[in-house]
């Protein structure tokens, strides 16, 4: 049953429960409100449940323990308060998880972790607190998404976050973590920011650079920031260091090089050292 993508307003019914042999229920971007009945719990056949797009507020119900052949379910772009579900650890079928943009709070539960079939996974846009915890990073099969930002995350990345080698995209941003670099990587700097040397642990080495952050301003250099990142995407050319990603939150900013032996790129080319 796909009912998405139309001017649908009103209520969730409870009758929903009757359609016991559903295994799709798709009823996103309308115009429904209220909350999500505990009812929809009975629908234990079903694999996709999308309900995102809509005005739903309330909390997720705890009857969700019952759907145990959800595979994909997406709830993102609604009003939805309370904190994740404790059950969302025990769907070991769950593939797909969207709870992204709506109001959730406290903390991203440990038990997230368990979700070892995991593929794609957002929160972002939500009020979550905390540290990441340690435990997401047994998600080894996450291979689309992994989406935090946007929330009011604390301390610091995991360093296992390594572990996921298959991850596509990897968004932290916009939150309140603290990427902690050690003096001792440090292997240059400038006026608008220092350059550290980071091994990863499949031996590939990388250069990054943070921008310094400019407290009486209250600001960070972004027109520089901003230039380097449009010239190195729009240049290629053998003598000039490729940018692999950069990140950008409200007080850090990074930029992630290839890294070169025997010094800097003004002294290796520029300058005309061997």
């Amino acid at each position: 049953m796909d009912l998405s993508s139309n001017k649908l307003s009103g209520t969730l019914s409870p009758n929903w429960r009757k359609c016991s042999n559903l295994t799709f229920l798709g009823i996103s971007s309308n115009k429904i409100t209220g909350t999500i009945p505990h009812e929809f719990g009975q629908l234990t056949k079903v694999r996709k449940l999308d309900l995102s797009s809509n005005y739903l507020e309330g909390e997720i119900p705890k009857s969700f323990k019952n759907m145990t052949q959800l595979y994909d379910l997406s709830l993102g772009n609604n009003e939805l308060v309370g904190q994740i579900l404790t059950v969302f650890g025990e769907m070991s079928d769950l593939g797909l998880l969207d709870l992204s943009s709506n109001k959730l709070t406290g903390r991203i539960l440990y038990q997230m972790g368990n979700c070892l079939n995991l593929q794609l996974l957002k929160l972002n846009n939500n009020n979550f607190s905390g540290s990441i915890p340690a435990e997401i990073t047994n998600l080894i099969h996450l291979q689309e998404t992994l989406d935090l930002s946007k929330n009011k995350l604390t301390r610091w990345i995991p360093t296992q976050i390594s572990k996921l080698t298959m991850l596509q995209s990897l968004n932290l941003s916009h939150n309140n973590l603290s990427e902690d670099f050690n003096s001792k990587y440090c292997i240059g700097g400038g006026a608008i920011g220092s350059v550290y040397k980071a091994e990863l642990s499949s031996g590939d080495i990388l250069a990054v650079k943070k921008l310094h952050y400019v407290e009486d301003e209250n600001t960070l250099n972004e027109h520089a920031f901003q230039n380097e990142i449009h010239a190195l995407t729009q240049i290629r050319h053998r003598s000039i260091v490729k940018l692999y990603k950069f990140c950008s939150s409200t007080i850090h900013k990074f930029l992630v090089y290839e890294y070169m032996e025997r010094g800097s790129l003004g002294y290796t080319w520029l300058h005309g050292s061997s």
